[in-house]
């Protein structure tokens, strides 16, 4: 990926047609080009070969340069690619760019994110342009003209009284004018905030570095600050990007910053469909005002000119890494962009990832917000139940008599109740009382889990789905039994305890028209007295009429064999109970049960003690060299056989040992999931100081990529 292989590589056939030709598109030699001629690495949407990321083109246009949007020839079809950098003329003939597909080009800080992101995750360049630019962001038979055209001849045709547009929607005009949204004076835009959330904008307006971690407990007012920082962007004449973990934290935060905003607040995620992404994703790229983009991990992508901000909520969320390819982490990229594009990025969140801590700790990056924004005299309850002593569950099964006296007392008095399980379906064991037989995927081995409402049992890994059994597939007998409990039952059981009370459950199975963010205001509201869900109900929604908060199984997760399972579990116990007192109620209870509970992370999370918790991970991740203190580069390699799986990743483990035997090699083993897709699965895992051996080692160790996944900076082990 260096630079004298890039300026080698050319956008021409393989075989170079005669000297002389010339044609629009078509290769020119050398000899025969206007002394205007310049020549750019482009970055096509489309792979060539392995490893080659840049194509050479040529263009005597005067308009193209570094960012331009373009079509151009590969092998006999076309392809959208963009103009990455300016090169001297090469020693062999080049195609012509065929044409600039719209007239304004892409953002400085996304062009240096393409080959910042190919080089940092040995990301194949086309994939990477596929994610900045779809390809269904270009309109059928688009040209210049008629993008121009759009540009200057579309209005939004109903402005709002306060600047922006009435339709509640948004505009999504490609060419929206100037005109017709609101002024960005600093007194258009009041944000009310406390005298600490002024301290941490004044912190952040001095700190001279730019990646700033804002650690501030739940309900501190973090929405308030992003806000601030945003309305100062805006005043600058720069555009911001707001990032959430996902789509449904997406339009919650829309609607806040709508309501200051208006019509300059975009809303980007993967949900709308290619026409609203493609009018969006125009409007931004031609707009001649600031905006704030708000959206998941892929709105970092938007095309917005003069990004002076970016916000990331709930920066600690594993939904920020992109496991396919091109594979990156938005939380690292967008760190990346402020540092190259001179401005900040502000990383918010109650439980930060011990690494992204101790780093900015390191740096002095840290502002902390240990305050509520509201004064609350809300005294909240914690009680722990062991769930290993049956007596403290003489009404039900799994769900303790502790937990049933604070339900019933909160719907007496018409508040809500919410029930985390962090495992959905029915039943996560099916087995044969007779013989033992324990029904597993076909495809991965790993156990179905039994959904009762669609009587079919389910592979939450891979998606494979049959019938639910009647009778043992090995023995014949009738006698099947089914185990454990997910959200499902959970739901059952408590509908069958509370006959007359609204519950709703959200989880992955949830109805589209059923999920929180359809059904948040009528949640909100108190409509439904339960609410049951796995851990997409932990984040970041408030509900004011919400006095009790049960976790059912509290310690699920902290047997994981991985290195983060105790910062996971950690995390997910203090956001369910960062649900509650937050003034909005007098009392609060908190009922956790669990089978640990003397277990040192449950305890931490109870007392939301997050620097105990990262003074021991820190401890341990030092022992044991892992994040903060190395890099990890995870190979896991699948092939049919298990005898092959395990010759290739032994093969490797020792190519690597000989090349590099500084660096520390765990494996091969068996992956977590070790049989997966109808594949048996290897891999090793390499730890190193220095994250640029862990590139050595993927430039010169030969991986066949369609038997090889590479994880550069995993997020798990598993």
């Amino acid at each position: 990926m260096g630079e004298n292989q890039e300026d080698k590589t050319s956008g021409q056939a393989l075989t170079p047609p005669t000297a002389g030709t010339a044609q629009k598109g078509g290769v020119l030699s050398s000899w025969s080009l206007p002394n205007k001629a310049k020549y750019f690495l482009v970055g096509v949407n489309r792979i060539v070969m392995s490893g080659q990321d840049f194509l050479t083109y040529m263009t005597t246009d005067e308009e193209i340069g570094v960012g331009s949007i373009v079509s151009v020839e590969v092998g006999k079809q076309m392809a959208l690619g963009v103009v990455l950098k300016k090169v001297r003329k090469p020693s062999f003939p080049c195609k012509e760019i065929a044409l600039q597909i719209f007239p304004r080009r892409l953002p400085e800080h996304l062009v240096r994110a393409i080959r910042w992101m190919g080089e940092y995750y040995f990301s194949p360049v086309p994939l990477i342009v596929q994610s900045m630019v779809p390809e269904s962001v270009v309109r059928k038979k688009a040209s210049v003209k008629s993008v121009q055209g759009t540009q200057n001849e579309q209005h939004c045709p109903r402005p709002s009284p306060r600047g922006g547009h009435a339709s509640p929607s948004g505009c999504r005009l490609p060419g929206c004018r100037s005109e017709s949204l609101a002024p960005t004076s600093v007194d258009d835009f009041i944000i009310p905030l406390n005298k600490d959330q002024k301290e941490v904008t004044r912190k952040f307006e001095q700190f001279e570095g730019s990646t700033l971690l804002l650690h501030g407990v739940t309900g501190s007012g973090k929405t308030n600050i992003y806000l601030e920082l945003c309305r100062r962007t805006l005043e600058k004449g720069e555009s911001a990007v707001v990032l959430v973990p996902e789509i449904a934290l997406s339009s919650q935060l829309n609607d806040k910053f709508r309501e200051v905003f208006g019509e300059r607040v975009v809303e980007i995620h993967s949900k709308q469909t290619p026409a609203e992404r493609r009018d969006i994703w125009q409007r931004v790229l031609l707009s001649d005002e600031p905006l704030i983009i708000v959206g998941p991990r892929s709105a970092l992508f938007a095309p917005v000119a003069k990004l002076g901000l970016i916000v990331i909520d709930e920066a600690h969320e594993p939904s920020y890494r992109q496991d396919k390819t091109p594979k990156y982490n938005a939380v690292r990229l967008a760190s990346q962009m402020a540092a190259m594009g001179g401005f900040k990025t502000i990383l918010g969140t109650a439980t930060p990832l011990v690494s992204d801590y101790a780093i900015a700790r390191q740096k002095d990056a840290i502002i902390a917000l240990k305050t509520k924004a509201i004064e609350t005299k809300t005294d909240v309850k914690i009680t722990t139940v062991d769930m290993k002593n049956k007596e403290l569950f003489s009404q039900h099964r799994f769900i303790s008599d502790a937990l049933l006296k604070s339900i019933r007392e909160g719907l007496k008095n018409g508040q809500q109740s919410l029930i985390f399980h962090n495992r959905r379906g029915s039943s996560n064991m099916i087995a044969c009382e007779e013989c033992g037989y324990q029904a597993l995927c076909p495809m991965c081995r790993m156990p179905l889990t039994l959904h009762h409402d669609k009587f079919k049992v389910i592979c939450h890994l891979c998606g494979w789905k049959d019938e639910a059994l009647k009778n043992c597939p090995d023995c014949k007998s009738p006698k099947i039994v089914y185990k454990g409990f997910g959200t499902k039952t959970v739901e059952e059981e408590l509908k069958k305890i509370f006959r007359d009370e609204k519950i709703a459950r959200f989880d992955s199975d949830t109805a589209a028209d059923q999920t929180m963010n359809k059904l948040y205001d009528q949640v909100k509201s108190g409509e439904y007295g339960i609410i049951i869900g796995t851990q997409s109900i932990a984040k970041g929604f408030d509900l004011p009429n919400l006095t009790t908060v049960g976790i059912l199984q509290a310690d699920s997760g902290l047997t994981m064999p991985d290195y983060m399972s105790n910062e996971r579990v950690f995390e997910l116990l203090s956001q369910v109970i960062g649900r509650v007192g937050r003034g909005h109620t007098s009392k609060a209870e908190v009922v956790i049960q669990t089978y640990q509970p003397e277990n040192p992370i449950v305890k931490m999370a109870t007392q939301q003690d997050y620097e105990g918790l990262a003074s021991l991970t820190l401890k341990e991740r030092k022992r044991d060299f892992f994040p903060p203190f190395s890099h990890l580069l995870k190979l896991v390699c699948s092939y049919k056989t298990e005898g092959a799986a395990i010759k290739n990743c032994s093969k490797t483990a020792l190519e690597v040992r000989r090349l590099y035997p500084g660096v520390k090699i765990f494996g091969p083993a068996p992956a977590f999931y070790e049989y997966m897709g109808g594949k048996y699965r290897w891999q090793i895992v390499i730890k190193s100081a220095r994250r640029q051996e862990l590139l050595d080692i993927l430039a010169k160790v030969d991986l066949h990529m369609a038997n090889w996944s590479v994880d550069l900076d995993p997020f798990n082990l598993l």
